[in-house]
């Protein structure tokens, strides 16, 4: 008998266990510049998300979010009204693990004296607009590196191709004639 309630008390705490909260990032390496016209091979913009698979399907959507940040965007469950008119909201969010997340977010501070707002559509664009600084808008090309890893991991800088290699050689040989011309 004893036996048999051990056993029932097993089946009954794994039925009642939760996945543990993910931390996780993603980190989109490689962004074409819109406003300078061109790629830029180390720019890089980083999202930090927890999430927890509380319906168990092994994929996450907005409800599972707990917490996400990404650069002044900031969301714990539900969009937020701050003081001063500043407001920030994750709008959507989808993440299976093995593909590529997909969310909108998205801030704004209605400030008279200081203006500005962000917002990023995940493997399209993320635009930053300032009535004070120079406004940015960052695409994604089809040479933009995603990384899901977890949140302690660091995703290293891109190896530079051989071109940049032989680039380096030309422009230092360049400088080591002349600096002999000079003699």
């Amino acid at each position: 008998m004893l036996k048999k309630l051990a056993i029932a008390g097993a089946l009954a705490a794994c039925s009642l266990a939760q996945a543990e909260v993910q931390e996780l990032k993603v980190v989109y390496q490689g962004l074409y510049d819109a406003h300078a016209g061109k790629f830029d091979l180390t720019k890089r913009l980083t999202a930090n998300f927890n999430v927890d698979d509380l319906n168990q399907d092994g994929s996450y959507s907005l409800s599972e979010v707990v917490r996400f940040e990404f650069e002044s965007i900031t969301y714990s469950g539900e969009c937020s009204d701050g003081s001063f008119g500043w407001w920030s909201c994750l709008n959507s969010f989808s993440y299976t693990p093995g593909s590529n997340p997909s969310f909108t977010a998205s801030m704004r501070v209605s400030d008279e004296l200081y203006p500005w707002s962000e917002r990023i559509v995940a493997g399209e664009y993320y635009e930053y607009q300032s009535a004070r600084w120079a406004d940015e808008r960052w695409e994604w090309t089809s040479a933009t590196e995603t990384y899901v890893v977890p949140a302690n991991v660091t995703v290293p800088l891109p190896v530079p191709e051989p071109a940049q290699y032989g680039m380096l050689a030309v422009g230092l040989a360049g400088m080591l004639a002349l600096a002999r011309r000079r003699r």
